[in-house]
């Protein structure tokens, strides 16, 4: 999330979301993307898959909810404040 919110622009902002999603919902999840990578592809089948207390997963539900809207975002402020939301509930789960 760190590296979208330093990119220089919304197609940077999106692809590192993209790479948060993807080691978020591992690689069967159904917005994965083979074609991004996948930084996380050691660590296990993804963090919401591999996640086993019920509060955390929500957690990193709501976090995904976030980073796909991002994704979705046309607008790169948008995007960058997705990131930013992503990047701050990522640190709370510390």
């Amino acid at each position: 999330a760190g590296y979208a919110l330093a990119s220089h622009n919304l197609n940077g902002v999106r692809m590192h979301l993209h790479h948060v999603l993807n080691c978020l919902e591992g690689p069967k999840g159904k917005d994965f993307d083979r074609i991004i990578e996948n930084p996380c592809a050691t660590a296990g089948g993804g963090a919401i898959p591999d996640s086993t207390d019920a509060a955390t997963k929500a957690k990193l539900q709501s976090i995904e909810t976030t980073a796909l809207s991002g994704l979705e975002a046309s607008d790169e402020a948008a995007a960058r404040g997705a990131a930013r939301d992503v990047q701050a509930a990522l640190r709370a789960l510390k």
